[in-house]
């Protein structure tokens, strides 16, 4: 495939000050891809690097703007064989360092080294060069296959607050049970919201609180929630089953207690986890908030664990998080 060794590119000089402006086709690395971009969107995060910068950015007069963009890929570093010329990809926007204690945990999007490009961070658009350009080099981690009915646009309109969060799994489970394809860009939790009213995305699967600020200012409206039950603060809001779809994920907190803890302990906690659950003061700041309190004792919760993790297991496989 033919690489020309020039590119045009939107390169940011200035605050409110970008130029289209030719650059060097950069070469990928030998865990990298090189892609020719065919799409890249804008959002609000990308007013404010424009407007006012943000931390660890390149600097002014090098630095190519773009973070949410898909296109083909043109060559391969010399270790790749996870992707190959002529693949169609969506880029994520975060590269983890891999070596925080973070990363290694798979939260990547919240990396330590967040910014320190020395140590291997990337946030492609943010903290190095991104997508408002006629090619960009990627990390392959941050690359992910194009099924070829979903356009380049349609790949950068979904977000959810990371690869094997909560949110992305059920996100998953429900685009299974629905029939439809989507493309999933894990942005991160922070992101997600203003995504969606920036109208970078179309779609975003979040907690109940972070949205429903949004919804009582009428610019949010909700789709569905899988839960058991319509929602009491909701109720014209319909559930997946009822829809049609047998899909019940819910999101939920646990309390748990070092193994040996005597039975009379864990007894004890249990009783006064269940009167503050009913305390009136906490219950009002719960719904205010947009919680559903709903207490399970030590034996319901383990049946209702067993459950969720039948559903979040078969969410990973689909997702393709785990074989």
């Amino acid at each position: 495939m033919s690489i020309p060794k020039k590119m045009q590119a939107a390169v940011l000089y200035d605050f409110n000050d970008i130029r289209i402006v030719e650059r060097d086709v950069p070469s990928p690395g030998p865990d990298e891809a090189l892609v020719k971009i065919a799409a890249c969107g804008i959002c609000g995060t990308d007013v404010k690097v424009i407007t006012h910068g943000m931390p660890n950015q390149p600097p002014m007069g090098d630095f190519i703007i773009g973070h949410e963009y898909a296109g083909t890929v043109v060559a391969t570093g010399s270790t790749v064989d996870e992707f190959q010329e002529g693949d169609r990809v969506a880029v994520e926007i975060h590269k983890g360092c891999g070596r925080c204690r973070n990363c290694i945990m798979g939260k990547y999007t919240a990396c330590l080294n967040y910014g320190n490009i020395s140590k291997g961070h990337r946030a492609n658009g943010l903290t190095s060069n991104g997508g408002f350009a006629q090619y960009a080099v990627n990390h392959i981690n941050t690359l992910y296959k194009l099924p070829d009915h979903i356009s380049f646009d349609e790949s950068t309109m979904i977000t959810t607050a990371g690869t094997g969060s909560a949110t992305h799994l059920t996100a998953v489970i429900m685009a299974t049970e629905a029939g439809i394809d989507v493309v999933h860009v894990p942005l991160g939790a922070k992101r997600r919201i203003p995504s969606l009213l920036g109208g970078e995305v179309e779609a975003i699967c979040v907690p109940l609180p972070e949205s429903t600020p949004h919804v009582q200012a009428g610019k949010v409206r909700l789709l569905a929630m899988p839960t058991e039950s319509r929602d009491p603060s909701f109720p014209d809001v319909p559930t997946p089953k009822e829809l049609g779809y047998d899909v019940v994920i819910e999101l939920f907190r646990g309390i748990s207690v070092p193994q040996g803890t005597p039975e009379g302990v864990i007894a004890t906690l249990e009783r006064a986890f269940e009167e503050a659950s009913k305390d009136p003061k906490f219950m009002d700041v719960a719904k205010k908030n947009g919680f559903n309190i709903d207490f399970k004792g030590r034996a319901d919760f383990e049946a209702y664990l067993k459950v969720q993790d039948k559903l979040i297991a078969d969410g990973m496989k689909i997702g393709g998080l785990v074989k």
